[in-house]
This record gives C-alpha cells, structure tokens and sequence, in this order.
C-alpha cells in the first residue's frame, strides 16, 4: 500500500489520459514509482463522444495501475478553461477577495454563478505591479469531468489546469535556469505558451494543436481523421533537410505539416511580441518544447532556425528519481509529456508557485462537509434530543397531517386533468409547426437575396461613392458556383452541375447513389461569398480593410469571427483575397477581392 506521501495524479488530456504514482521523500525529493497511460480513439475535437471516451480510460489505467479506490488529484487540458490575466490597482490583503471577484464578473464571459473559478496573485498585495490570474470552467462540464473520474473508481482531491501545472513543474526541474524562457506545450486541441523569468510569469493559448495537424492531412487527403493521425505518427516530419520524401505521401504529409507548424510559429512571434509589449517581459532567450505532439520529427529544429534561440524537450524528471518498475525506455522517450503529473505530485508537499485550483461541486460541497463536522455532531446530538421531546407530539399530529395530505391528492388530481389537457394541446400545436416549417422556411427565402442585397448596398453608401460591388460569387465547400465572366458570356452564366458538391455519387467523396436518386441527394448549402468590387481615386485601400470591413461587421448575413468553414479561427484581415494598392492617383478606380462565411448557410435543394 502507498504511504501518505505518495501521490495518486492523473491527466486528463485530450488524447491520452495518463496516471502515475510518485512517492516524497525528504526535503522536498520525489521518485517516479508507476506510469500508466491509455490514448483515447477518435477526433479529439468531438465533444459528443469526450466524456464517455474519457471514463474508459480513467478506467483502463486505474485497472492497469490497481489504484482503484485512491484518492486522486486531476490535471485539466486548458482548452475548455478561460484564463485571462488582469492588472490589479494597489489594494491592501482585506480587499483581495473583493475586488478579484469583481474582475471575474467583468471577465469570464459567462455569467459567474455558472461557472467553477479560482484565481492566483502574481506579486505582492500594495505592489504597483501586483496581477491576478483568473481561470474559470462552466460548472457542469467540469461536474461531467469529475463524474467520469470518480466512476472508474477514484476518489477526486483536487481539479488543477494543465498550463499551470506544467509551470510549477518547470520551477521544479530547471531551478537553476535564469534566463527567459518559453514553454511550447503543444497539447491535441491547443498549444500553450507559458512565458517563466525570474519573479514572472505569464500563460496564453493557441488553437494550434496536433489534432488540427491530423485534421489538415485528412482534409488534404480526403482520408478519415483516425487513417491521417495513424499516417501522421508513422510519417509525419518536417522536412529541413531538403531531402527527397520516401514517396508521394510521405511528401504530402511533409507539405501539411510544414504549413501548420508555420502558423505555428506565427503565433508564437505575435504571442512574443504582446508578452514584450503589454506585459513588460523579456523576450525568451530559450525554448523548451513539451506536450504529445512537440514530438513530430524536426519540430525542434525547425522553430530554433526560425526563432533564433536554443530549443530543447522539457524534462520535468530532472529532478525526480525514477523507480525500477518503472518502464526506463517508455519514460525518456515520452518526458516531455509528464510535466502535468510532476506538477500534481508538487501539489501534494512543499508550496507550489501557482497553486490554484477548479473545484467541482461535490469536492466542494465534500470539503464543506469535512469543515463543518465538529458542527455537525453537536447539532446531531441536540437534534436526537428534541427528537424525543417531541415524539408524543408528533405522533398526535400524524393524523391532522394524513387528513390534509387527502385534500392536496384530490386537488393534485383535479390540476392533474388539466395538465394533462395542455399536454395534449402543446402535441397537436406541435405538429402544425413540424408541417408548416417548411412552407415558413420557403417564404423566408423567397425574399432572403432581396434583403441580402439591400443590407449589403446600405454599407456601402457614402456621400463621395467611393467604393461599390461588381459581382458577387457564392461558394460551396471552397467551390464557386459560377464561373468568371470573360467574353464568353453564355457559358459563363450556365448553371454548375450540383450533384458534384454533394454526397450523391456525382463527386468525389459521395454516396453512391444513382441518377434516379437524385431527390434522396444530400442539400448544397452556400457557406461564403467572394465580394468583387472597385474603389475610386484618390480613396485608399483603407476604404476597404477599415471602413468596408467594419461595416460588415455589422452585418447579419456575415459571421466575421470565431471559426469559418474550414474549421480555421477567422482572420479579419486574411477574409481580403485581393486588394490593390491605390497609390498611383492616375487610375481611375482599383480592384478589391472579399470571401465572407455566411453566418447561416443557404441550403440549395
């Protein structure tokens, strides 16, 4: 049996849950006694299928482990927590709580009695550079998490996030390190930056993850996701040798790859530059590469020719001594996935430098339960008094009572006819909206490009006319519907041949199905439309990306933010395809290019 000082960890990451045992020893040393893991199947992004998937491998490596029982404290992914660093004006110790709970109602964007949240200071109370960290999880999804924990048969001590774990593991393992340094810990749904120097620290996050890398290779390939992640880890690298790819698909994978780890790198040097800018911190001067996918061939490589710094594998055993049960090759080779346990296990001991934590409501509401015992069995022991004092009057009053509970059943029946009368009316209502929404739905779209049009001319109204459209394009899946009009005028207005953008068996990707099926095809929905037009002398391109732009914002037809069809975050500024310069005065008027995601696609039957 495991002493007291042994930890039980868990992580529960995207794409594989992981549990380990490590033991304390004195002066704060720990030692590495189990490791265990279990890589959940399927697209990591799917939330439908998350939390089932997610129990059987709590489950699998509570069996492989034999930990059944145990209690347990929890590394969370950092994709579904909002966390936000807030600056914090001078404030003595007494107002902390106050004040930090007004931050949080102004800045998680749900509302506060919904959500599970906690929070760290970063600096000391009264300093003029004194930061909270906020982080906040909706309370029911974190509740869901934790049922799936405690189901496979452990017992939850705590819920911590993944960003922050990996932080306090990094103060663990490189104590000695005083230069700036950056933490890439490139996890399946997002990648986390954890900036550390000495006396700061500062997290953010990308949507960047390695599943987004699978998604890329399936979407290029036209493969399943489960087929590109097996292609991924068997031949996915970055290629920075310049050397040949082994075949055709190994160079394909290679090509995805390299753009994805591009806008990697993007990210990372916009995320350097706002650190430097907003947050006064130095820019790293190492880089030290964690989580699962930060293992895809010459990752490394790659970003320390782009950046410019050393780049390394976090190990976060540095400092924590290994078991001779424990797997030595399996251990090496996957350190650099361990800082969240490592983190957990710091948990249990010495201080930690972040310590904060998510707690779900039946924690909670156990840890209320554990504090109020004392209270609790005094007012147990008064209340078996009062009990015995008050039997004989109880037992006359039974009657009274059993009376009026016969008055309340007959009322209840009686509401209970009626309820039942609404029931029946609420169905055949019902019904008459299941018929008539498709006739409503006809009606609507009778009039939809009118009022399309019509709200798309008013913002473009100006007093100069400097700007206006010139054709409009819709687009299916990337595919535009008509064809670029040149002096062939009659083929460029023919109708395109549908059956090609849906899953009937007239393109690539369909069904199966014949021509004589053609009524059973799947709906062609519009997503997007690509904006031809002009603007005029002497009008800058500002015309467009500010002007133009901001009023589409405003648009209900057009969803400008969050994600597009694709699956990609919307950039504002990349939705603008062409765009001339508008700098030589003597041209009349110049050329502008847009492609907007509609907000709500327009199926065509």
């Amino acid at each position: 049996m495991a002493n007291k000082n042994t930890s039980t960890v868990l992580n529960l990451g995207s794409q594989r849950v992981s549990l380990a045992t490590i033991a304390g020893g004195s002066k704060g040393s720990l030692a590495l006694t189990r490791y265990v893991h279990h890589d959940l199947e399927g697209d990591p992004t799917s939330d439908a299928t998350r939390i089932p998937q997610l129990q059987m491998g709590v489950k699998s490596v509570v069996d492989q482990a034999k930990v059944k029982g145990n209690l347990v404290r929890c590394a969370l992914a950092g994709q579904p927590v909002f966390m936000r660093f807030v600056k914090l004006p001078p404030l003595s110790e007494d107002k902390v709580d106050q004040i930090v709970e007004f931050e949080a109602q102004q800045n998680v964007p749900f509302p506060i009695n919904e959500v599970s949240w906690g929070y760290q200071l970063i600096g000391e109370p009264g300093s003029i550079d004194v930061e909270v960290l906020l982080a906040a999880i909706k309370g029911d999804e974190l509740s869901s998490i934790n049922a799936a924990v405690e189901r496979s048969g452990l017992k939850t001590l705590s819920v911590d996030v993944s960003p922050m774990l990996v932080y306090n593991a990094f103060r663990h393992a490189y104590s000695d390190q005083t230069k700036p340094a950056l933490i890439l810990d490139i996890g399946a749904r997002t990648a986390n930056l954890i900036y550390a120097e000495p006396g700061k620290v500062f997290i953010s996050s990308s949507r960047i993850g390695g599943a987004s890398f699978t998604q890329a290779i399936a979407k290029e390939m036209e493969i399943p996701f489960e087929t590109a992640e097996q292609l991924k880890l068997q031949k996915g690298k970055i290629n920075v040798t310049g050397e040949e790819p082994g075949d055709e698909q190994e160079g394909l994978i290679a090509s995805v790859l390299q753009n994805a780890v591009t806008r990697l790198h993007g990210e990372v040097v916009r995320t350097n530059n706002r650190y430097k800018s907003q947050q006064g911190g130095s820019l790293p001067e190492i880089v030290y590469l964690a989580g699962r996918a930060s293992g895809t061939p010459y990752l490394a490589h790659f970003l320390q020719e782009k950046l410019g710094v050393p780049v390394e594998y976090f190990n976060p055993l540095r400092n924590v001594a290994v078991g001779p049960k424990v797997n030595q090759e399996q251990v090496a080779a996957e350190a650099h996935t361990m800082g969240e346990l490592v983190g957990l296990a710091l948990r249990n001991g010495a201080q930690s430098p972040i310590e904060l934590e998510l707690v779900p409501e039946s924690v909670g509401a156990a840890r209320d339960v554990e504090r109020r015992k004392p209270a609790l069995f005094l007012g147990a022991a008064c209340l078996l008094g009062a009990l015995g004092a008050g039997g004989f009057y109880f037992t006359n009053a039974a009657s009274v009572v059993d009376s009026q509970v016969d008055d309340v059943n007959r009322d209840v029946a009686a509401l209970q006819e009626v309820q039942d009368g609404i029931d029946s009316a609420n169905k055949d209502l019902n019904e008459v909206k299941e018929r008539s929404s498709d006739f409503v739905g006809a009606l609507s779209m009778r009039a939809f490009w009118a009022d399309f049009l019509t709200d798309l001319n008013n913002r473009v109204q100006s007093p100069d006319s400097v700007l206006w459209f010139t054709q409009l394009i819709p687009v299916v899946n990337e595919t535009k519907l008509t064809k670029e009009i040149g002096d062939d005028l009659e083929n460029a207005f023919r109708g395109r041949d549908l059956s090609k953008l849906r899953g009937d068996g007239g393109g690539r990707g369909g069904r199966g199905r014949g021509r004589g099926n053609e009524a059973d095809a799947d709906p062609v929905a519009i997503d997007s439309v690509i904006l031809k037009g002009l603007f005029r002398s002497p009008a800058r391109p500002t015309i467009v990306s500010e002007t133009l732009m901001t009023a589409l914002q405003e648009s209900p037809y057009f969803k400008l933010e969050g994600e597009g069809p694709d699956g990609e975050e919307i950039v504002l500024q990349e939705l603008i395809t062409d765009l001339e310069d508008g700098t030589d005065d003597e041209v009349w008027a110049y050329n502008f290019e847009l492609t907007l995601p509609l907000k709500n696609p327009i199926v065509i039957e």
